[in-house]
């Protein structure tokens, strides 16, 4: 074993005279600390700014920061993709982004050295298109449909956004909105109608709004019978906006149910089944003859909607100028007040009276009774105007009417200027007044006492309708102008006074400029 230790110590003994040569000259380096940054930041889409100022030190530079370069990104989905949107120590970024939750990254280098320092956060952006007034117009400038919002969330200052829709499609010609209610937990039976002047778009309606499908091409409605085309949707009932009298809101419960009205057919549905039956606008299963409904249906629960309550909606005749009623879900056919009441009993019918129906709509009582609906009318043979009101309380156990009905009031057309020549009008159900706009200028008519105010806005009047669904008044109301001089427009908050000739009431701090031509107003809140 001694033979071959000794070369082994020889070895080592060799090794251990080599010279050691290696450059020991070690260096300190910069070690930055980040501090100042939280786990989290919960700012609202393209509403809030994050603003976010780190506190550096240097391990050697200390609070010197000549020497540093930054930046800030976000990831977007995954970490291989990132967004850098600042290259200041200091962020104060506008939130641009859609709403989700993002990684946020703060670096800072060292010039000298080219290390780097990262610290991460976490962006939970928020929704602001949840809560507030969805803007509907054309924009005039592209000759477009835009869709605006006046948004609202809790406890946030109210903010106006402009094309709020994911996806524009090129819309053109600007009509009304329709949202069709909360009925249901699926997504797919709470959609909004955007309707333009040749076609109806559904739109989603949750944190985003994005184009579901166009209705000649979603299959809802297949008519066997001869039809405008494309078909064009004009109200859908029940709809957001009448009352429910067991907590005071407005919103839509309807889970079963939906009416359709188009330009030239009244169609029935059960949701759940995804379509529409044939068109029920006549007055026999067999006839061939249907009437030309009015764009909108006239309904008036006191109980919140359910399916039953669906069936209690009128729907008018244009044609022969009276009230039709539906036998049930699955009818194919409606019923003629008149014939439903022989005897006169009824005694609401327009065209019995030898008048045609201008103007109807659908009011709101918050106290007792039902609903009313007010009309404007107009003789055939004459230009006289008149106004009644009436509210049908149907009773589910007689499955009858029972109408209460106002007197007639003649207008006064020397002292309510120019009504027949009104683009808008709107009936107050806080007082018995009507309000109508000719140009620029806004009257209100009092039909009780024959006494007319008005006033004079900067640009024409291009909107104007009840606001029951926000809070439940009987007040509220909104008024939309646009000047085509200056390309721009203005929406009014305003309320009817309880007084008599107490004037016109805008409401405080409720007063927004737009560049739209405002076309309609509807109110957006999933609760």
């Amino acid at each position: 074993m001694k033979k071959y230790i000794y070369p082994l110590l020889a070895l080592g003994l060799m090794t251990a005279c080599v010279e050691d040569e290696g450059n020991y000259n070690y260096k300190h380096l910069n070690v930055i600390k980040i501090e100042g940054i939280e786990e989290s930041y919960a700012p609202l889409a393209y509403m809030d700014n994050v603003k976010i100022s780190p506190v550096l030190s240097g391990s050697l530079a200390g609070t010197d920061l000549s020497n540093y370069e930054y930046q800030w990104h976000f990831c977007i989905n995954t970490h291989a993709s990132h967004v850098v949107i600042s290259n200041e120590k200091d962020l104060d970024w506008h939130a641009d982004i859609a709403p989700g939750t993002y990684s946020l990254y703060f670096t800072v280098k060292d010039r000298t050295t080219g290390l780097e320092k990262q610290q991460r956060t976490t962006l939970n952006v928020g929704s602001p298109f949840l809560r507030g007034f969805l803007v509907l117009g054309d924009d005039m400038e592209t000759g477009q449909v835009r869709l605006d919002m006046l948004c609202m969330p809790q406890e946030r200052d109210t903010a106006y956004a402009e094309s709020v829709i994911t996806d524009p499609i090129g819309l053109v010609g600007a009509r009304e909105m329709v949202f069709s209610g909360y009925g249901s937990a699926n997504e797919d039976d709470q959609f909004l109608w955007l309707l333009s002047d040749h076609y109806a778009h559904r739109l989603t309606f949750g944190e985003t709004l994005s184009y579901i499908d166009e209705f000649n091409e979603s299959g809802l409605v297949e008519l066997e019978i001869p039809h405008q085309t494309p078909m064009q949707v004009r109200d859908v009932f029940p709809r957001q906006g009448s009352k429910n009298a067991i907590n005071g809101t407005t919103q839509n419960r309807a889970r079963t149910y939906r009416g359709l009205i188009l330009d030239d057919a009244v169609v029935f549905c059960n949701v759940s089944s995804g379509g529409y039956g044939g068109a029920i606008n006549r007055y026999s299963a067999v006839s061939n003859n249907y009437f030309k409904p009015y764009p909108k249906a006239f309904i008036q629960p006191t109980i919140p909607f359910n399916n039953s309550n669906l069936l209690n909606a009128l729907v008018y005749d244009t044609d022969n100028q009276c009230f039709a009623r539906m036998l049930g879900a699955y009818s194919t056919y409606m019923e003629k007040i008149t014939d439903y009441y022989p005897g006169g009993t009824w005694n609401l019918e327009i065209g019995q009276d030898n008048r045609t129906m201008v103007y109807g709509e659908n009011g709101l009582n918050l106290y007792n009774g039902d609903n009313p609906v007010y009309i404007l009318a107009k003789d055939n043979d004459a230009d006289n105007y008149y106004v009644m009101y009436f509210s049908g309380h149907y009773s589910y156990l007689t499955r009858r009417y029972y109408p209460t009905k106002s007197p007639l009031y003649a207008v006064d057309k020397a002292v309510a200027v120019d009504i027949d020549k009104a683009s808008h009008y709107m009936f107050s159900s806080n007082r018995l007044v009507l309000l109508y706009s000719v140009g620029n200028r806004l009257y209100q008519y009092d039909y009780t006492r024959g006494t007319c105010i008005s006033h004079e806005f900067d640009g024409d009047i291009t909107y104007l309708e009840s606001d029951y669904s926000s809070k439940c008044s009987i007040k509220e109301y909104f008024l939309a102008t646009y000047n085509d001089a200056t390309g721009k427009g203005m929406i009014y908050k305003m309320e009817v006074p309880d007084i008599a000739n107490a004037g016109f009431s805008f409401l405080d701090g409720q007063q927004w400029e737009t560049t739209l031509k405002v076309k309609d107003i509807e109110w957006k809140w999933p609760n």
